[in-house]
């Protein structure tokens, strides 16, 4: 992963799947599945559902990456976690902080990266 590329992937996605991201990120390197849906509860008001389909939609936005470069975001079913490689989560959430100064994600989500 690499600046560039963190800041295409942030380009391509809605502002809410921005703000699920900034949690993961800012709680790298593992986030259980509890855990990320109380804190997404809490600060974004998302049910269990609705996270359910923006998680769908950021693997998804992963197929537009390259296909030499690993995914950073992991999803461990056994342990019930998330883990993202904490330099990968540093790239993303200054893709987020660049993305915002230009205007390219809004919303009410979360405060500044």
């Amino acid at each position: 992963m690499t600046a560039v590329l963190a800041d295409r992937f942030v380009a391509q996605l809605t502002p809410t799947a921005v703000d699920v991201l900034l949690v993961l990120c800012r709680n790298a390197p593992e986030l259980t599945y509890e855990a990320l849906q109380a804190e997404v509860q809490a600060q974004l008001g998302i049910s269990h559902e609705r996270l359910g389909g923006v998680l769908t939609s950021l693997a998804a936005a992963r197929k537009r990456l390259p296909l030499d470069v690993d995914y950073p975001i992991q999803r461990d079913r056994d342990l019930r976690r998330y883990r993202i490689e904490p330099v990968a989560a540093e790239l993303f959430l200054g893709a987020v902080q660049r993305a915002r100064a230009a205007g390219l994600v809004t919303g009410p989500g979360l405060a500044d990266a």
